[in-house]
């Protein structure tokens, strides 16, 4: 028998992230909370969750000028998992996240995709 099915709270926790490319860094830290639903199907579970949150991003230039801002985040997310055994399973998530911030006085969005892999423990 696998995990029930579920409706949970999600925390997609903390998200650090930093770029560099001649001229500057850019880096990013986001913090996400949501809710979702999921159901099994014999030894797969498939989970869909919408989540909301904040964070910074920030650039820092090679001659030294840091330029920081606030941003809103909206992330649908999809999960499915392979349930291997009674107590293992492995699961594949994929998120997209669309970020809102201001840039030169103005608001923008731009998209942030991730994809996660973990291998689940059910005790």
């Amino acid at each position: 028998m696998n995990p029930p099915t579920r409706n949970r709270l999600t925390d997609s926790g903390v998200r650090p992230a930093i770029g560099e490319t001649t001229g500057f860094t850019e880096y990013r830290a986001s913090a996400l909370l949501g809710y979702g639903v999921g159901t099994t199907m014999g030894r797969f579970s498939g989970f869909v969750s919408g989540s909301i949150g904040g964070g910074i991003i920030g650039q820092r230039t090679s001659a030294g000028r840091t330029v920081t801002t606030p941003t809103g985040l909206i992330s649908p997310a999809a999960d499915g998992e392979w349930w291997l055994s009674r107590r293992v399973g492995v699961s594949v998530e994929g998120e997209l996240s669309v970020a809102i911030y201001k840039r030169d006085g103005q608001l923008v969005s731009s998209l942030w995709p991730a994809l996660f892999g973990a291998v689940l423990f059910a005790l």
